[in-house]
């Protein structure tokens, strides 16, 4: 395998929370806000699993001072059953995956960036 890949799992996507800037900077009439509004209530953050993994994709996966990459030459694992999966370190080959790890306060560095 030639591509490095970063995964971001559940533990660090439900802790960096998005969108509760919707409620103020977009207009009362905005279908978005709206939607928003209705999903999650005014002023009210959700976990944000995509959004994060595509500013990771954009920052580049490389440690910044919001997260670091941990876990080089494991893989994630799914259980085909469950669809659950772990770490698994070292993997049965070697691999160029590696899993993202916040640092102290980086879920609230991230969620400023995506709003």
């Amino acid at each position: 395998p030639s591509v490095e890949a970063a995964f971001l799992g559940m533990e660090v996507g439900e802790r960096i929370l998005s969108g509760a800037r919707l409620s103020s900077c977009a207009p009362a009439s905005s279908p978005c806000r709206m939607a928003y509004v209705d999903m999650v209530g005014p002023h009210a953050g959700r976990p944000s699993w995509d959004p994060a993994t595509l500013l990771v994709a954009v920052l580049g996966a490389t440690d910044c001072e919001e997260y670091r990459l941990v876990g080089g030459g494991g893989q994630n694992v799914v259980d085909p059953v469950s669809g659950r999966n772990h770490w698994q370190l070292p993997a049965p080959r070697p691999t160029k995956q590696s899993y993202v790890m916040l640092r102290e306060a980086g879920n609230e560095t991230i969620g400023s960036k995506i709003d």
